[in-house]
């Protein structure tokens, strides 16, 4: 877009050349045949794999096996979500050689002959939403650094809670963005940033938890409503089922930032 209709050198745009597949090669690993199935979280074999080259800073995602299309008239069965069905491990590398954690990372996977290929041979679609996948993850994990808390499809900075009688200096609106993916010219990744405006969102303090009452919050990464209940409070059976889903999936979430109270009292120690 052009500020007053004239030269190139005067258009800005919100669309960003971020890499380009020339020289991309991916690899992509299996549970091994002899692993056990319905193993918990933290001993499972591709996710235990995941989680270290996420530490290692190595472009990946994961998915489970997808279902195999029958040759038969036949409906195909709903989609399993639990922890016993087969999964898929897919590494990205632009270097001449892989990179010198995927080996001792994947040492215990079984490589899949099929899921090996360059960019110069070609990359199909699947392969190409699976890169995308990995470089999304990538850009959360970073931004997540800086302060960025995903809902959804965005990305957007919570406010800190002003003091008692300070509400006025909020803001009346903060920024919110996403990306996207897509390739042009057949070789370069390309990255859409759009923005959009929404309500200010605080992010949870002290002063909430000892507040001694429900607070309404928002749950991340999705955006789902919730209530926070005060110390003290019955939580019911559920409780302990939550603290075990979380103490089991948190490696694999972008890194929380603590919160700007704790960081705030650091800094006056």
């Amino acid at each position: 877009m052009a500020i007053n209709g004239g030269s190139l050198e005067d258009c800005f745009s919100n669309v960003y050349a971020l890499t380009e597949l020339n020289g991309l090669k991916w690899r992509c690993f299996l549970t091994p045949s002899n692993s056990p199935r319905g193993v918990p979280v933290q001993s499972d074999p591709i996710l235990k794999a995941y989680g270290r080259c996420l530490r290692d800073g190595l472009l990946c995602t994961w998915r489970r096996k997808p279902l195999q299309m029958s040759s038969q008239p036949e409906p195909l069965p709903l989609p399993s979500f639990t922890n016993e069905i087969s999964k898929e491990l897919w590494l990205f590398w632009y270097s001449n050689d892989p990179p010198e954690k995927l080996s001792v990372n994947t040492s215990h996977l079984d490589a899949d002959e099929n899921g090996v290929g360059t960019a110069s041979n070609g990359i199909n679609y699947e392969v190409r939403v699976l890169l995308f996948q990995a470089l999304h993850t990538m850009i959360e994990r970073s931004m997540a650094e800086d302060g960025f808390v995903r809902f959804g499809r965005w990305f957007t900075r919570p406010l800190r809670e002003p003091l008692p009688g300070r509400q006025h200096l909020l803001p009346r609106y903060i920024l919110a963005t996403n990306v996207q993916f897509f390739v042009h010219g057949g070789n370069t990744v390309c990255m859409t940033v759009n923005a959009q405006r929404q309500p200010p969102l605080l992010r949870l303090s002290k002063r909430h938890l000892e507040s001694g009452r429900r607070v309404q919050v928002v749950v991340g990464p999705w955006s789902l409503h919730a209530v926070l209940l005060p110390l003290g409070t019955e939580v019911g059976r559920n409780q302990p089922n939550a603290e075990k889903q979380w103490e089991e999936w948190k490696e694999f979430v972008a890194p929380l930032v603590r919160d700007v109270d704790e960081a705030e009292e650091e800094n006056q120690v």
